[in-house]
């Protein structure tokens, strides 16, 4: 770029340089040239005469001038009068005889002549011979000679500049625009390698360092978001696992680890919402509490062992005699309990009678005296009008204990007539 523009600034300054001493020499031509037509018009001139140099007039009028410069020629008396001037116009010698009464160095004539300077010779009689050279054309014929000069330094310049351009957009704009390209849209093959090659420079090697950064940032967000969904994936996991645990560890909690039932902590935390659900829907529940008749008997004559058997059994019975949606409970004990979702009364007590045969198939070949037997108390919203689990569960217990106090090994239910106010609506 320094070189490009040392190179054009000693272009200007060589054909300002040849221009002025062109002009120079022209100047100095004309001069020279205007001396010699004086001298010549002086030794022609005859003293004492009243007619002017023929002699240099009539070649003036054939086209001989002395010198293309010299636009006109005159002779003026000691009085300032034009006494002949050729070419021979009488506007151009009323303009001219007015310059030179003001003595003005400069006249303008007519438009063939222009704006032209006076030079004035002095000869013996008194007579001055005044010639004018054309002042426009010499500076017209100056930027005519210096046209080859001119020419050649435009054609350098309009060169000079393109191959300045050339190279500025070579080792600045086409990198600068290549490197924006590159950092809006990263390469990723090895394509983009050569292209940031041809760049070069410190453009190109910027381009390397602002890629290699970009690279590293976008490898450095993968990574991220990889570590990312790697780590959700992990706590969704872990997450899935400590639910499941807890669900385990509740339905645990809710068992009873002899029979397999639920146990009452599973009835006191679910019953209520059980009524609210059923309620809403209009439908019925009903429970049923079951005793195991002469189980202490059963424990004592043949041992806890026969006791345990006798309760799995219960538990067996209990979960393949009901439905799915009912639910069979361990309240403790020799204590069960059935919760019957959408049962009626009647359906509830149909239950606890089938269940109570089952039960007595299997005491028929236990060797105790008397056998054991199991009695059963029903209730249901519906029918004694409960709200609560509470009520529920205590009009079954009532059923159970007006069962018992019947004979056992049947099924027992409390009028609602009967029912502590406190249990009923």
């Amino acid at each position: 770029m320094v070189a490009a523009l040392t190179v054009l600034s000693v272009t200007v300054t060589a054909v300002v340089c040849a221009n002025a001493a062109r002009r120079s020499a022209h100047l100095a031509h004309v001069e020279c040239t205007l001396d010699t037509a004086l001298a010549a018009m002086s030794a022609e001139f005859t003293p004492g005469g009243d007619t002017p140099p023929y002699q240099w007039f009539g070649r003036w009028a054939r086209g001989l001038t002395v010198d293309r410069h010299i636009a006109a020629a005159a002779l003026i008396d000691g009085d300032g009068r034009i006494v002949s001037m050729a070419p021979d116009d009488v506007a151009s010698a009323e303009k001219l005889s007015a310059a030179i009464a003001a003595g003005a160095n400069t006249v303008r004539l007519d438009d063939a002549i222009g704006r032209a300077t006076v030079h004035l010779c002095d000869l013996a009689d008194g007579h001055r011979i005044l010639l004018l050279s054309r002042s426009a054309d010499d500076w017209a014929s100056a930027i005519l000679s210096a046209w080859p000069v001119w020419s050649t330094a435009l054609v350098g310049m309009i060169a000079l500049i393109a191959g300045v351009w050339h190279a500025i957009d070579q080792s600045a704009v086409r990198p600068i625009r290549s490197l924006i390209t590159m950092t809006k849209n990263p390469p990723r093959d090895a394509d983009a390698e050569v292209e940031m090659d041809l760049i070069g420079g410190d453009v190109g090697r910027l381009a390397h360092q602002i890629i290699k950064l970009v690279g590293e940032s976008r490898n450095s967000r993968a990574r991220l978001g990889q570590l990312k969904r790697t780590m959700d994936a992990r706590v969704e996991y872990q997450t899935r696992q400590v639910q499941s645990m807890l669900k385990r560890a509740e339905r645990e909690a809710w068992i009873d680890p002899l029979t397999k039932l639920g146990n009452r902590r599973l009835l006191d935390d679910r019953l209520d919402t059980l009524i609210a659900d059923q309620r809403k829907r209009g439908e019925d529940l009903a429970m049923i509490a079951f005793d195991v008749d002469h189980f202490k008997k059963l424990n004592d004559t043949l041992g806890h062992a026969a006791g345990d058997e006798l309760l799995r059994f219960m538990g067996e019975l209990l979960r393949g005699s009901l439905r799915v949606s009912d639910i069979g409970l361990r309240l403790g004990g020799d204590e069960f309990a059935v919760i019957l979702l959408g049962a009626s009364i009647e359906e509830a007590a149909e239950t606890a009678d089938r269940l109570i045969k089952l039960f007595g198939q299997r005491a028929s070949v236990i060797q105790t005296d008397p056998r054991p037997a199991i009695s059963a108390g029903v209730a249901s919203l519906k029918y004694h009008k409960i709200e609560d689990g509470a009520g529920l569960s205590a009009a079954a217990d009532a059923g159970l204990y007006r069962a018992k106090r019947a004979g056992k090994s049947q099924v027992g239910i409390v009028p609602r007539a009967m029912l502590a106010p406190s249990l009923a609506v």
